[in-house]
């Protein structure tokens, strides 16, 4: 990277992180903020994971609701939206509720990321996000049950190398046990 164009990316930085700062609160009471927007998900969820990294990525402040198939969050998904799929973001902003990891994506690029006057770079801007969200989900589908059959794994590891501790000791044990049993042999 260049010096121009690290000081563009330095210049975007600046001039997004006061309206990044702003872009997810709203002042119901004098003095307190509470976040504009709402995400009903799941914890173990791709799309829902590829939504709260662009969340965090745009440094916006969320409630994020985790819906399990028969909690009251769930009912209020229905209610809120409709339909009963995840993720679902609504933003008391604006107005709107969106269903759909991708079209969430690009909704809060186009609401709250950086502007972009060239339409082109709109749409590469776009493709980036879109691809880069997906890649989250498959790294995230892949490397999960993987991470979980490495926690088993270990698991299994140790109970065997514990079990095969206690045995040594044990045979150690009756080892000795019999070495002071039997007679001396000349």
């Amino acid at each position: 990277m260049n010096r121009v164009q690290k000081a563009k990316k330095i210049t975007r930085k600046i001039g997004n992180s006061s309206k990044k700062a702003k872009a997810g609160r709203s002042s119901k009471k004098e003095g307190a903020a509470t976040p504009w927007l709402e995400l009903f998900q799941r914890e173990a969820d791709p799309s829902s994971h590829a939504v709260r990294e662009h969340l965090s990525e745009l440094a916006l402040d969320y409630v994020a609701h985790n819906v399990s198939g028969t909690d009251l969050k769930h009912a209020k998904l229905v209610q809120a939206g409709g339909r009963d799929s995840i993720p679902f973001l609504i933003d008391h902003k604006t107005g709107a509720k969106l269903y759909d990891a991708d079209a969430i994506l690009i909704y809060l690029s186009r609401e709250y990321g950086e502007r972009e006057d060239n339409p082109l770079l709109r749409g590469v801007h776009r493709l980036e996000i879109l691809a880069r969200s997906r890649a989250d989900r498959l790294a995230w589908s892949v490397f999960t049950p993987l991470a979980k059959a490495e926690d088993t794994v270990n698991d299994i590891w140790e109970t065997v190398l514990g079990t095969a501790r206690v045995l040594r000791e044990s045979f150690e044990k009756i080892a000795t046990a019999r070495r002071e049993d039997s007679p001396p042999t000349e």
